[in-house]
């Protein structure tokens, strides 16, 4: 059997009329399955099977094989797009006489420490050029948690893709650090990722699952909203440089603290979860909690940079706190402090009065687990 062809004109030595006449080309008889022993289409000797041969075996056997593009076999591949012929019968010829070669095993499991290498490797091309992805800083820490779970897609045994999932209260779980090698996207993956996180999620007794994804990252909004999550939240990242000579802020000054709306959402770090009364007890037991004018901020520290987690307040008092907090950060040695707060005009003056630049909007997306 001869290969497949791209459909393109006869040369005009075989056009029907022409003045050179050529025999025309033998055709499958009609009520013979097409291919080599027992019907399968076999490749030729270019390494590719004809891809009416497939279509026709295909309906004679009432068959139909699904074929993954990451896992065609690439050299035979690259030889039929040079020559402009379709590999297809080869993959499916593949996929009845070595499975193996043409659907590599795919497994979505926990990650093993073996894993780290490769799941480091693919996070490095994430986002191109120089730019580090944060992956690589807290992957120890993920292999070793046990209120989570790092999950990989592997092939063949070697992981291509990650997510992680993290149980951040008694109803609440947080999914971030879904990753896929470059050669490996769309097919899938990401989507097969997301459910073993959610499924972990809710076998272990949570009822919503979130994650926060950049406004401008339009692939991962598509794959989340089509994994049943809505949009519930928008917060925006501020940062600003501490000064060398900042007076260190002081604690609280008495007042009460400010009424807390419910379903507040305040950021731990890059995690997003709901703030309940204890937190905030917890953060102004601590020494973590700046109270001010009716106002109130959380803080969160951290190895890199002090997190103004949650602000509150009339105007004026927000920008004081937002003040007291970076030089809280300077009096810790850290050059920075940072703020991942909800998107609320009364919020974003104050703290573009108290020095703080914007940065990147987040979109907070979250999805109710049975």
């Amino acid at each position: 059997m001869r290969g497949p062809r791209a459909r393109t004109a006869p040369p005009a030595s075989s056009r029907r009329g022409s003045s050179v006449g050529a025999a025309p080309a033998k055709r499958h008889p009609a009520r013979a399955p097409p291919g080599g022993p027992g019907g399968v289409p076999t490749p030729g000797s270019d390494g590719c099977g004809a891809a009416s041969d497939v279509r026709r075996w295909q309906s004679w056997t009432h068959r139909r094989t699904e074929v993954s593009p990451p896992s065609a076999p690439r050299g035979p591949v690259s030889a039929c797009r040079g020559s402009g012929r379709r590999p297809v019968g080869l993959v499916v010829a593949l996929a009845v006489v070595e499975p193996d070669r043409a659907h590599p095993a795919r497994v979505i499991r926990p990650a093993i420490p073996e894993d780290r290498g490769a799941i480091v490797a693919f996070c490095r091309t994430t986002w191109g050029g120089e730019n580090s992805d944060y992956i690589e800083r807290v992957i120890d820490d993920w292999l070793t948690r046990d209120d989570g779970a790092l999950a990989v897609a592997a092939i063949d045994g070697r992981a291509v893709g990650c997510a992680h999932v993290r149980l951040l209260s008694p109803h609440e779980a947080f999914v971030a650090g879904m990753r896929v090698h470059p050669a490996y996207r769309r097919s899938g993956l990401s989507v097969a990722l997301t459910d073993y996180c959610l499924r972990y999620a809710a076998d272990h007794g949570r009822s919503t699952a979130r994650v926060i994804i950049g406004w401008n990252n339009a692939a991962a909004l598509g794959a989340i909203a089509r994994a049943g999550f809505r949009r519930v939240a928008s917060m925006t990242l501020w940062e600003r440089a501490v000064e060398p000579a900042a007076p260190a802020g002081g604690g609280g000054d008495g007042h009460p603290r400010p009424p807390r709306p419910l379903g507040t959402l305040w950021a731990v770090g890059w995690m997003v979860r709901e703030l309940t009364d204890a937190d905030i007890d917890e953060r102004l037991r601590s020494g973590w909690a700046l109270a001010r004018d009716g106002g109130l901020a959380l803080l969160r520290p951290s190895d890199e940079h002090l997190w103004l987690a949650w602000l509150a307040g009339p105007a004026p008092a927000q920008a004081a706190l937002a003040r007291a907090a970076t030089a809280r950060a300077g009096a810790l040695g850290l050059p920075r402090c940072r703020a991942l707060l909800a998107s609320d005009a009364a919020t974003e003056r104050a703290l573009e009065a108290s020095g703080f630049a914007r940065g990147l909007e987040y979109h907070v997306w979250e999805r109710k687990l049975e």
